[in-house]
């Protein structure tokens, strides 16, 4: 493979520093100062995702293919991020108009994004690396946000204007990039429109919606004294099997709720006791770092996938986040407060936080059936914005002062995602070095689709 081949997706990969560097205003923001204007542009890349997808849906089933014109629509979505910025250099009033187009865009790139990686990536080892390297840089963009500028503490006229750089900025240079792809497209240099899982694009290409790659077609045991004219006799006279689509339903909707876990990482409550934590530990507000360790452990994630299987890296992960909340509670309620021993489970549950960050979208993506791949991938999307709204909604001014909530919510969190560990433990297959394909055969017949049944159970 030439580097060459690897531009298309490492330019959509820096889209999302952008929409990690909006969602950070979005939860950081004073929401007593927006009031409505603080989950209405969340709405509204629900809004701009559900038509995403609905677009992709109806081209996929007019053509019965995937059509990759990802690119046109990351343009559209550089397009609201540079009119985002734009807006931030007008008062406060004018300032707010910004974030709706913000909203936008950050809907838009995100689904198109992550859909353009699933269906273009080869098959090998890197698939889920570097389809999990669009969150690393959605986590670089909130860090480099909350870092660089005083979002909790600073006037929101110096914000804005902090914040404008960076997405006229980023905006222009995507825009070059796209152009750059675009040319060479043309070229000739790389074709950015077609999947690099041969298989995969060979059935893109038979225009059925993958149906005749997906059929069951069980291989016979091999033996010495198999003939060619056994194995055919043997293939022709096998009973087709009905795919069990409730459970690659049931999969996609037990993977959309997963995103629970994300959600905490950006959990005004969890915020405010790292704040607190901090406070005691540095004795400042550096809860900047918290996101710091979310990144590190998304990083250690994202490397582990290399060798390791995407449902363990978020069961051990998740377990991992229950132990260090119960430890912290028990320190809390027997009045231990030793800062070496204190710290430790805390950095380690902002770390744990991040090791799993990438794998709900990564799942529901492989998991869901190819037809609904995007509108899959927008059910999470809608269910961890409905929960930032649901928080930003209730918590209002006291968001950042609760700090009683924190043993309720972890109790809540622990409870949840004990039982959604139990059941990904129990039901969802391991798809470690499987194509799309074979990740779809596994979840619609339960068994490998080069392994004859008999083998596969033993």
């Amino acid at each position: 493979m030439s580097f060459r081949e690897f531009i298309p997706e490492f330019i959509v990969i820096i889209h999302f520093f952008q929409c990690g560097v909006w969602q950070a205003l979005m939860i950081y923001l004073p929401p007593h100062l927006f009031g409505i204007d603080q989950f209405l542009p969340q709405i509204m890349g629900i809004v701009a995702s559900v038509t995403v997808a609905v677009i992709f849906f109806s081209v996929k089933f007019h053509y019965k293919r995937v059509r990759f014109f990802h690119f046109y629509l990351l343009a559209i979505g550089n397009l609201f991020f540079v009119i985002n910025g734009c807006y931030f250099q007008f008062d406060y009033f004018e300032s707010i108009k910004g974030l709706y187009f913000g909203g936008v865009a950050h809907g838009l790139i995100y689904i198109t994004g992550l859909t353009y990686m699933h269906f273009r990536l080869a098959n090998n080892e890197f698939r889920i690396f570097k389809l999990s390297l669009c969150h690393i840089f959605y986590l670089i963009g909130i860090v480099a946000t909350v870092h660089g500028v005083e979002l909790m503490s600073g006037d929101l006229a110096e914000i804005f204007s902090k914040v404008r750089p960076v997405f006229l900025a980023t905006g222009s240079i995507c825009f070059m990039h796209l152009l750059v792809n675009e040319t060479l497209h043309v070229g000739g240099l790389f074709d950015y429109k077609s999947c690099r899982d041969t298989e995969l694009n060979a059935a893109n290409d038979k225009k059925d919606l993958f149906r005749s790659a997906l059929e069951f077609t069980p291989v016979p045991k091999m033996s010495r004294n198999n003939s060619v004219e056994h194995m055919s006799q043997a293939q022709d006279a096998a009973v087709a099997r009905k795919p069990d689509t409730r459970r690659q339903t049931f999969l996609t909707l037990l993977m959309i709720f997963s995103k629970l876990k994300n959600y905490m990482s950006s959990h005004g409550i969890f915020i405010n006791f790292f704040v607190i934590f901090s406070n005691d530990l540095f004795q400042e507000r550096t809860y900047y770092i918290m996101h710091y360790l979310i990144l590190a452990g998304a990083l250690a994630g994202i490397c582990i996938t290399l060798k390791g299987n995407m449902k363990s890296i978020y069961i051990v992960s998740a377990i991992c986040v229950c132990i260090c909340l119960l430890v912290v509670i028990i320190f809390k309620l027997t009045s231990v407060f030793l800062i070496g021993l204190y710290s430790l489970p805390i950095i380690l549950l902002y770390f744990h936080l991040g090791v799993s960050y990438f794998v709900p979208d990564c799942s529901i993506m492989e998991v869901s059936c190819l037809k609904f791949t995007e509108i899959s991938l927008v059910g999470g999307y809608i269910a961890e914005t409905v929960c930032h709204i649901i928080t930003i909604a209730t918590m209002k001014c006291s968001m950042f002062s609760d700090q009683d909530g924190f043993w309720h919510s972890s109790i809540i969190f622990i409870v949840i995602l004990s039982v959604i560990c139990t059941v990904i433990f129990k039901w969802l297959p391991k798809t470690w070095s499987l194509s799309i394909l074979e990740v779809q055969h596994l979840i619609l017949y339960n068994e490998n689709r080069w392994t004859p049944k008999e083998q596969s159970n033993n």
